[in-house]
This record gives structure tokens, C-alpha cells and sequence, in this order.
């Protein structure tokens, strides 16, 4: 796989940090995904017991909840929205519906980063926790 079919998805950052990690993106030809141009984090409502929120991506919308209390959450999980929909493995249709089922049952927990190009330094995939590593077999529940 070439450098050029990497997707860099980029939550919030302070302008100058911003415009470094799009300027390493141009170097190996990554394609940068940023919160709040290339997706969207909508209707935040943190509430006792739960967060929900609405995902958008071009004429894609999640809505969901998590069982997790905090709008960070929420920005956490847009991300994580935002790079498996990079991945491009799903329609439309099963991606709501997979992204609504996995969110509704999140929890704290350790996160393993899978499959990384040589050019990452700082790793941040995130995956559900409870998953299997890859060497155990693949990514099972």
C-alpha cells in the first residue's frame, strides 16, 4: 500500500500544530481528514449516565449515544467515526448501523493500535477495547 492511500484524520488543534501535521501529511502524501472541515461532531449533549451526538460526513449522519458522560467522549468517538469510514470497508447503510451498535455499548478501557504505516510516529488509531489483537486472530468481539 503507498503512502498516498493513507488517511490522516486530525481532531482539534491549535493553529500553528495544525498546520505542522498538514505540512508532514503533504511530505508523505496523506490525505488529512480534519473535525470541523472534512467532518462533523453536531448536537453534543452530555447528560446523566450517557452523551449522545450526531456524526456527519458529507450526506452521511450518525446519531448516537454513548454510555459514557462527557463531551470529550463524543469528540472521541467522531474520530474513531472518521477513521474507519476512511477505511471505506462499508456502505453507508451497515456503517450507521455498525457505528450506532458499537457506540451504544462503549466503555473505558485499554485501546490497541492495528495496522500502522512505517511514517507514524505517534500512533492514534483507536479500537474498541475488548477486541482481540491481531495476532490472536484477527479483530473478533
Amino acid at each position: 500500500m503507498s503512502l498516498a492511500t493513507w488517511a490522516l484524520v486530525i481532531g482539534a488543534l491549535p493553529d500553528e500544530a495544525r498546520e505542522v501535521v498538514l505540512a508532514r501529511a503533504r511530505e508523505v502524501g496523506a490525505m488529512p481528514l480534519l473535525l470541523g472541515r472534512d467532518f462533523h461532531l453536531e448536537d453534543v449533549r452530555a447528560g446523566a449516565g450517557a452523551t449522545a451526538f450526531s456524526f456527519r460526513q458529507g450526506g452521511l449522519r450518525v446519531a448516537a449515544s454513548l454510555p459514557l458522560v462527557g463531551a470529550h467522549h463524543a469528540t472521541n468517538a467522531a474520530l474513531a467515526l472518521a477513521c474507519v469510514r476512511a477505511l471505506a470497508a462499508h456502505d453507508d447503510a451497515r456503517f450507521v448501523y455498525a457505528a450506532q451498535q458499537a457506540l451504544a455499548t462503549a466503555a473505558g478501557g485499554v485501546f490497541h493500535v492495528v495496522r500502522l504505516p512505517s511514517w507514524v510516529t505517534h500512533p492514534a488509531a483507536i479500537v474498541k477495547p475488548g477486541l482481540r489483537r491481531p495476532q490472536e486472530g484477527g479483530l473478533r468481539a
